[in-house]
């Protein structure tokens, strides 16, 4: 009796054929519409010399503008300054995954289940929860410390900072570190140790290198969320005098009339750092 061997495995769609092709084609054409049209409208209109009622003209009047401004660089100042908190965010979350993976804490499930629920509670209202306990006229914490000699200013660099750092920053980057933690096998560990290796030893040559493509992707992640930052440094950086890049932008577009083609000159060169940024990471 013969016996017929069937293979369970699918057979592979080629996308050569025609009719899949162009219907690849049409897909990416499709998605590129509604990615690409924004953005080529932000560049040229970057170069456009014009007034308000005149013609599109071609110049470098908007650049020229924007980056000459002492405003525009000194917000770029701000927002590289802001930006740390993504270096002291990603070791306080380092440390929060190691201890909510490696160390029997109290209440394990449910910090990890708060830090959840911070990061999809809107940054905005945590910000004016953080304005009432903090400002410096009449914020709650401020009033208790006050006999002390000091208080807390959140109107200020270092305090959007610090709510950065505890509404979104420190919750998104242990959400993320977490889960690799977990996967990683703590036999690895032990070994160096059982070769003599010290726990800076471990941290330094077993630990780094392993976790470090998701060290460098959740790094990477906050600091484009850094760059993207609007809401908090408005509402606390205004006051202080603070500007950021995205704050820059809003400002020039409240001007009467409006500076387009400043505030589209600093938009080009946002999205061109966001780009160098992912690409430096595909190729990382």
């Amino acid at each position: 009796m013969a016996i017929v061997a069937t293979s369970s495995v699918a057979p592979r769609v080629s996308w050569r054929q025609p009719s899949l092709m162009w219907l690849g084609l049409g897909l990416v054409l499709a998605v590129s519409v509604f990615t690409l049209t924004p953005v080529l409208f932000i560049i040229v209109n970057s170069l456009n010399s014009a007034g308000p009622s005149e013609n599109w003209r071609f110049g470098f009047e908007g650049w020229r503008e924007a980056f000459g401004s002492p405003r525009t660089l000194n917000a770029i100042g701000y927002t590289v300054l802001l930006n740390i908190r993504s270096i002291v965010g990603i070791v306080i979350a380092f440390v929060f995954s190691w201890l909510l993976t490696r160390v029997r804490i109290p209440l394990r499930n449910f910090i990890e289940f708060s830090l959840w629920i911070a990061y999809f509670l809107p940054s905005l209202p945590l910000a004016l929860s953080w304005i009432l306990l903090l400002d410096p006229n009449y914020g709650l914490i401020n009033q208790l410390i006050q006999p002390l000699g000091f208080k807390f200013n959140v109107y200020s660099a270092y305090g959007i900072i610090w709510i950065h750092l505890t509404a979104s920053t420190i919750p998104i980057m242990t959400i993320l570190l977490a889960p690799v933690l977990r996967q990683l096998d703590a036999s690895l560990e032990e070994a160096a140790r059982t070769c003599g290796a010290g726990s800076w030893q471990t941290f330094r040559r077993v630990l780094i290198p392993l976790l470090g493509p998701a060290l460098f992707t959740v790094l990477l992640a906050a600091l484009i969320r850094g760059l993207e930052a609007f809401q908090v440094e408005l509402l606390l950086g205004k006051p202080a005098g603070i500007f950021v890049y995205a704050t820059r932008i809003y400002d020039l577009i409240q001007w009467e009339p409006p500076l387009f083609p400043q505030a589209m000159a600093l938009s080009t060169l946002f999205l061109g750092v966001l780009f160098l940024l992912a690409l430096f990471y595909q190729r990382y």
